[in-house]
């Protein structure tokens, strides 16, 4: 055998496949074939084209693997399957929750980012003078006034609400950047809650984070097919589908994983909602002053 064929020999035995008996060099463990049975690291040499590493590197960055389609049919149409799975243990049958709730946020967040609003200005300011006070009116994007009196002392409020009107595309976009903040710190509030409500059935805190991860991504995900249906067929109903859809989701998820009867089970419902919708607002408020204030 010439030296080029043994060369080429070797190459294909490295990249293909082990050769028999051979030792992981992470691990030391003999238990090898594709991958090592005991710390999961690939076999072969770094004898192979770099294109083959760029391409396994790009792979592993950004491929959603073959479970996204199961894992996104089972979050949706069958509420809190995929937490029950998580909990009893079969965790290799779906993509992971954290991972999950990321890409479809994202998903959702840039879709609220890119797609235009519909109103020119989030609010019209005007002014009309008399002799006791300065009225100030507050156009908001439903068409409804808003006048507030203010003594002379009180401009500080007008110029406070004037990017409103200057520059709402730039309130818009800080704002929806920021929103994400929200969404984030609340999570482990509302998973927090529910470890409050159900710490008989479950004390520890994880298995009610991994709950709120599933929770949280189907209603991005509802929220994120309704947005964009409405924007792509000039409707503005897919949108309240897609709130109602969360309402029931959510529902349905506290019935399969918590195994609760339906009245107590719609009376923490209604707590959890009160809540998050507290602390949303909370949040929400704050970002958009803090919006305002650093224009």
């Amino acid at each position: 055998m010439s030296d080029s064929q043994h060369d080429t020999h070797n190459l294909t035995d490295s990249a293909d496949e082990p050769p028999s008996g051979v030792v992981c060099p992470n691990c030391e463990s003999s238990n090898v074939e594709d991958y090592c049975a005991s710390c999961g690291q690939r076999s072969g040499t770094l004898n192979i084209p770099v294109r083959a590493i760029v391409a396994e590197t790009l792979l592993s960055m950004f491929a959603f693997d073959s479970r996204v389609l199961q894992t996104l049919f089972i979050l949706i149409r069958r509420p809190g399957l995929l937490t029950r799975h998580y909990l009893d243990g079969k965790r290799a049958l779906d993509v992971c929750p954290l991972r999950l709730y990321l890409f479809i946020s994202f998903v959702a967040f840039l879709l609220l980012a890119v797609i235009p609003d519909s109103n020119d200005s989030l609010v019209e300011i005007g002014s009309s003078d008399s002799t006791a006070t300065d009225t100030t009116t507050v156009q908001a994007s439903d068409d409804s006034p808003v006048s507030i009196e203010m003594d002379d002392g009180d401009n500080w409020f007008r110029e406070f609400i004037r990017p409103l009107q200057e520059d709402p595309g730039w309130v818009r976009d800080r704002f929806s950047r920021r929103l994400p903040w929200v969404y984030f710190i609340v999570m482990p509030v509302f998973a927090g809650v529910l470890r409050l409500f159900y710490r008989k059935h479950e004390p520890f805190y994880v298995p009610h984070l991994i709950f709120t991860l599933h929770a949280y991504a189907a209603g991005f995900l509802m929220f994120a097919v309704g947005l964009g249906l409405d924007a792509l067929l000039g409707l503005d109903i897919f949108l309240d589908v897609a709130i109602l859809g969360m309402v029931c989701h959510l529902y349905w998820s506290l019935r399969r994983v918590y195994r609760q009867g339906r009245l107590r089970t719609l009376v923490k419902q209604c707590g959890l909602l009160l809540v998050h919708g507290l602390v949303v607002s909370i949040g929400m408020g704050i970002i958009f002053l803090y919006v305002l204030k650093t224009m």
